[in-house]
């Protein structure tokens, strides 16, 4: 093996573990600082020991070559690491080349003093670095022009190097924010739209309330129980990085029953059949009441506004228990959607609506999916939807 053969070995050797390092902060999403201390930290160290064990018989290139790092230590202000380069450097400096100890000790003390005295600006430590490890370099080693060029151009590519790890640290941690950004906006999003109905179902029941009619008294209580899920999901929003879902033992019948409640007169009121199909019949299921109940208003309000004031307009809430799985099925014969439209209903922020944010069937099929069951769509243009829930049974 040539010099340049070692050079070029020597330069893959220290450029290679840095690139390892700024692959893995780059694609993986959950690095804190620390620990991205500690793997800049581990990469400088492999580069120093394969230099040292592989390239010492190279004295012209393994010279400069430890200086190298300790040169990316300086730029990545790893402290630790400027302090345990430097002893090794004029340890082996000292030992295996007999380079005068007290100009070693002057030679890093003088890097560590310009480091200090230039800390916000790199650009200007680096050409003081390489204009004294110049200096030092012909002092210590030799005046051969191969020597000074092969450093200069292994410290040009190291530098490039690492600015381009830079652009890739600032674009993730760019993306880091823009993802929680966009996760805050989802969440908006989301308490937003799922606001709107409650409000909405208070709204029409106030619209019908008359105090001198004794009957509409009965809106009260569900007035009250809607207020009681809005504040549900306010406090959703409270934790907007993951759905929760708190389970516990449930009769689906009961919840289908409450409903029928919220939605037969308002749908009376607007001219829409709404039909029920389950029986009295105890069926329990372990999920949140709560979750469900949203994911059927949910539905049954996109099946309302599916038949936009249609003559004949019905919506049909069913119930079927199949084997050690409960269906809950919701039937209309509204608009209904293209094959295009159905492929892509359960995405985030997707809607055929002027004004819709596209988050209600996609937080639906979410709560769905936490709940360990599933969320079918069947649907014709022009004839209608069919939305079907399947659940395990407890």
């Amino acid at each position: 093996m040539n010099v340049f053969e070692g050079f070029l070995m020597n330069l893959m050797i220290i450029i290679f573990p840095i690139y390892l390092y700024f692959f893995y902060i780059a694609y993986n999403r959950n690095v804190e600082k620390k620990e991205n201390d500690l793997f800049f930290t581990f990469s400088l160290i492999s580069s120093y020991y394969f230099i040292s064990k592989y390239l010492s018989f190279f004295p012209m290139v393994y010279t400069y070559s430890l200086d190298i790092i300790l040169f990316l230590a300086y730029l990545n202000k790893r402290k630790d690491c400027i302090l345990l380069i430097s002893i090794l450097n004029v340890y082996i400096y000292y030992s295996s080349y007999h380079f005068p100890f007290l100009l070693l000790l002057i030679e890093y003390t003088i890097y560590y003093v310009i480091y200090s005295l230039s800390r916000k600006n790199s650009y200007t430590f680096s050409f003081i670095f390489i204009f004294i490890k110049t200096c030092f370099l012909f002092l210590f080693h030799s005046t051969n022009i191969t020597t000074y060029l092969l450093f200069y151009i292994m410290i040009y590519f190291v530098y490039l190097t690492f600015l381009s790890g830079e652009d890739v640290m600032k674009y993730y941690h760019t993306m880091k924010e823009l993802e929680k950004e966009k996760t805050l906006y989802k969440s908006l999003f989301k308490i937003t739209h799922e606001i709107k109905n409650p409000i909405a179902v208070c709204k029409g029941y106030l619209d019908m309330y008359d105090e001198r009619n004794q009957k509409t008294y009965s809106y009260i209580p569900i007035v009250k129980n809607e207020i009681e899920r809005t504040l549900i999901l306010l406090e959703d929003f409270l934790s907007i990085h993951h759905l929760k879902i708190d389970k516990d033992m449930m009769d689906v019948t009961l919840l289908l029953e409450d409903v029928t409640d919220h939605f037969k007169m308002i749908c009376l009121d607007k001219k829409i059949k709404f039909i029920t199909d389950f029986d009295d019949e105890e069926i329990y299921i372990n999920a949140d009441y709560h979750r469900l109940l949203q994911v059927c208003i949910n539905m049954i309000k996109n099946s309302m506004e599916a038949l936009n004031h249609k003559k004949n307009g019905f919506i049909k809430l069913s119930l079927r228990k199949i084997s050690d799985y409960i269906y809950i099925i919701i039937e209309d014969n509204g608009e209904g959607m293209d094959q295009e439209t159905l492929d892509k209903v359960k995405e985030p922020f997707f809607s055929t609506k002027e004004k819709g944010s596209g988050i209600g069937v996609c937080l639906s099929n979410q709560i769905i999916e936490a709940h360990g069951g599933k969320l079918f769509y069947e649907s014709s243009k022009n004839e209608g939807t069919k939305v079907t829930i399947k659940l395990k049974e407890a």
